[in-house]
C-alpha cells in the first residue's frame, strides 16, 4: 500500500539493493497516487501532411528526428519536488 497527500494505491514493490538504482514509480502508481496527470491533446497527421496547420507543419518538418521511433533523453537530469 502506497499513499500519497491526495490518494492510497496499491502496488507491487521490489528492493533492490544497488549503488546504481533509483527509485522509480510506474506511470500508473503516480497517477492513481495524484502525483502525476498527462494532459494530451491528440494530433493526427495524414502521410502527405496537407490538412495540417502551417506552424504544425513546419515543427513536424523542422524536428521530424523526434516524431519518428522511440525516443530517449541522454545527460539530462530531472529533480521531481513533490509537495
Amino acid at each position: 500500500m502506497l499513499e500519497s497527500k491526495q490518494a492510497l494505491s496499491v502496488a507491487e514493490i521490489f528492493v533492490i539493493k544497488s549503488k546504481n538504482s533509483v527509485c522509480l514509480l510506474s506511470l500508473t502508481t503516480a497517477q492513481e497516487l495524484g502525483l502525476v496527470t498527462l494532459n494530451l491533446d491528440t494530433l493526427s497527421v495524414s502521410k502527405d501532411n496537407k490538412n495540417i496547420d502551417s506552424g504544425i507543419k513546419e515543427i513536424l518538418d523542422n524536428y521530424s528526428n523526434v516524431f519518428n521511433g522511440l525516443g530517449m533523453l541522454k545527460d539530462y537530469k530531472v529533480q521531481l519536488n513533490i509537495q
